[in-house]
């Protein structure tokens, strides 16, 4: 009555799963690379742009514009990761009008300033990052505790 059935050929073919990680690494590794390169230079990259759209190309050519530039890079960085941050939390729209509206008015700030105030462009651009960092941390508090505490039961908790 019992005999042995050999299952051989209902078995699926192999995959190949090194090759399908592999190349999602790639990319996920691009895409974190052109994240922070758009956070670095957003604003020093606008500052050029804008200066060449009025008439007064300023292109750096001494060490202290690289390093009013490098200060622009860090000064972007902060309104940079709050967005990011909202962007996280799958709010991408809010993420990119936040950067757009906040980020805007910085740029002919950066060119009013020239390269010699480029520290004060910073500090305007990290308290212009406030309000996204607020709402991209309520949000994110919001977004992660709220399915969590329903997940694990909640007010229904057994009490063994």
């Amino acid at each position: 009555m019992s005999e042995t059935i050999s299952l051989t050929r209902l078995r699926y073919p192999p995959r190949n799963l090194l090759g399908r990680t592999g190349e999602y690494e790639m990319w996920a590794l691009a895409r974190r690379f052109a994240t922070v390169l758009l956070a670095l230079i957003w604003l020093p990259a606008g500052f050029c742009v804008l200066s060449a759209a009025t008439g007064d190309l300023r292109w750096p050519g001494t060490a202290d514009t690289w390093i009013s530039l490098a200060v622009l890079a860090a000064g972007g960085l902060p309104l940079a990761a709050a967005c990011h941050g909202l962007a996280l939390n799958r709010y991408s729209g809010a993420a990119w009008a936040a950067g757009t509206l906040l980020g805007a008015p910085l740029l002919p700030l950066s060119l009013a300033a020239g390269w010699h105030e480029a520290a004060e462009v910073a500090v305007c651009a990290a308290v212009a990052s406030v309000p996204v960092w607020i709402a991209a941390l309520w949000l994110g508090r919001r977004t992660r505790t709220g399915p969590r505490r329903r997940a694990s039961g909640g007010a229904y908790r057994r009490t063994d």
